[in-house]
């Protein structure tokens, strides 16, 4: 048990800012957990990811997939100014500095599964949705479809 004397140190409240942080290494990780899914074969893994959209769909900001389109997707990817030009037409969260979080360079080295291109895809349609975009989701959601199809 517990003593009752001692106090645990309040937790500290992170900005918006340092949220989508967070968020931003969390998407990073959810993407090496379906790159492990696939490699192991394990679709519980993938499962738990895809549960986790939820969540991230009531906090994530575009700008925040900005960043995450930015570090995973390779430069050539063809796909990658579209997504990035469709993010940037949702209004921005107001003039809230997020740090640049230090993206490991191997990832958008690596070669980008299926998977991940499909979740990143994922959770920009449904922020393009969300904001009621869907000329720009309909444009997304074909683009996928064409790449995978490729």
């Amino acid at each position: 048990m517990k003593d009752a004397s001692v106090t645990e140190p309040p937790k500290k409240e992170l900005s918006p800012a340092e949220v989508q942080d967070v968020l931003l290494q969390d998407l990073r990780h959810h993407l090496a957990s379906i790159r492990k899914s696939v490699s192991s074969g394990d679709s519980r893994i993938l499962a738990r990811v895809l549960r986790q959209t939820s969540v991230i769909r009531k906090k994530i900001w575009p700008q925040t997939l900005v960043r995450l389109v930015e570090s995973a997707f390779p430069t050539d990817y063809a796909n990658k100014p579209m997504l990035i030009q469709a993010l940037k037409l949702l209004p921005t969260a107001g003039d809230v500095t997020m740090q640049e979080a230090a993206a490991p360079e191997a990832e958008a080295a690596k070669t980008l599964l299926p998977e991940s291109e499909a979740f990143v895809h994922l959770l920009v349609l449904m922020v393009l949705l969300d904001r009621q975009l869907y000329a720009e989701a309909v444009s997304v959601s074909n683009a996928l479809i064409q790449r995978i199809h490729a």
